[in-house]
């Protein structure tokens, strides 16, 4: 017996989207059922680790924040231009962390990057 008992759970869905699940499902030799509970599974395993990042990313900019240590984005480059030979180069890095810092950098680009979306007006023209 599972550890977990499945519930019924009702989603209202308009005709052309449950013709398009049927669809789906006959093509695919399987139950309208199962391509909906596949779907689901994929898109809330999928925001979950989009949702992980971001927690990520954010706690990364407030360590950056505090300590501001990082390594600038000509060195990350060029010590990433050393990868694929027979004798990879360490990190220029001269700082000396637990973690590598052009993770960080990274991560704290994309905070940037994200925190201007969040304050550019929508443009759906782009």
């Amino acid at each position: 017996m599972p550890a977990t008992t499945a519930q019924t759970v009702s989603v209202k869905l308009d005709n052309d989207m449950r013709k398009r699940i049927k669809h789906l499902a006959d093509i695919r030799h399987c139950s309208t059922h199962w391509v909906m509970c596949e779907a689901i599974k994929r898109y809330v395993g999928r925001e979950e680790k989009r949702e992980t990042f971001r927690q990520e990313t954010l706690r990364a900019w407030e360590e950056y924040q505090e300590t501001g240590l990082h390594v600038a984005g000509d060195n990350a480059l060029a010590w990433l231009e050393t990868w694929g030979r027979r004798k990879r180069e360490g990190c220029t890095c001269t700082l000396h962390l637990q973690r590598c810092a052009i993770w960080n950098d990274y991560v704290n680009f994309r905070v940037r990057r994200t925190q201007q979306r969040q304050n550019e007006p929508l443009n759906l023209l782009k």
